[in-house]
């Protein structure tokens, strides 16, 4: 079975670096009590990046650009709707998403107009309890809300994102073209990798690009 190097870098990455880092890592953060609203997998990545308690209901997921404009615009309006499932079929993204190879194999949520692509969930009954005690969880004084460059994001969007007056917010763009201010961080990654940041090099804990540690511990300041 062929493996594609996306596929290599996080399996490496999540099987192996973060579990013997996470412990050190932790000991950086003054406080694990903090809330990620990501739009891709980036907020589980973080949370497991320390070896702590998953304190966002939207981990495991990822939101189309449009959607995650709308959540993270109304948050406290958005999460309390109540959790819906919908087949594939019915999905507003069915056009953009069906080509993908994971297409029709989780579960699609759906609080109000938006959707919420659940990657790593296949049982109803385990995403709804997960995402309600997660939202339990959330500490609206710490939240940090992250959005990219992938799955069609625009630079339009980008810069909506930018404009929100939201407190904590990050954004990780694989382009030039998409650095709407200074404030968006620019990772650089192979060029031939065209449709947005990979993943696998988003930055958690302390990069180059950003020390995580520190902006963590900056929260609610």
């Amino acid at each position: 079975m062929f493996l594609s190097e996306e596929t290599l870098r996080l399996k490496f990455r999540n099987k192996i670096y973060i579990p013997l880092t996470a412990k050190s890592r932790r000991k950086k953060l003054k406080s694990e009590d903090f809330t990620v609203i990501s739009n891709n997998c980036w907020g589980g990545t973080v949370y497991e990046s320390y070896g702590i308690q998953k304190r966002s209901p939207t981990v495991g997921m990822f939101i189309m650009p449009e959607d995650y404009l709308k959540l993270v615009s109304a948050l406290d309006v958005y999460i309390k709707y109540p959790l819906k499932f919908i087949p594939s079929e019915q999905s507003k993204w069915k056009s953009v998403l069906c080509h993908k190879s994971n297409w029709n194999t989780y579960l699609i949520g759906q609080l109000g107009d938006i959707e919420l692509h659940m990657l790593h969930y296949h049982d109803e009954n385990v995403a709804l309890k997960k995402w309600n005690s997660r939202i339990q969880r959330i500490n609206w004084n710490r939240i940090i809300y992250k959005f990219n460059d992938q799955n069609g994001a625009t630079p339009e969007q980008i810069k909506k994102f930018m404009d929100m007056p939201l407190k904590n917010r990050l954004c990780f763009v694989a382009s030039a073209d998409f650095q709407v201010s200074d404030s968006v961080i620019v990772i650089k990654q192979p060029s031939r990798y065209v449709n947005g940041i990979m993943a696998s090099r988003e930055p958690f804990g302390k990069t180059k690009y950003i020390d995580m540690n520190k902006f963590i511990n900056g929260l609610g300041e």
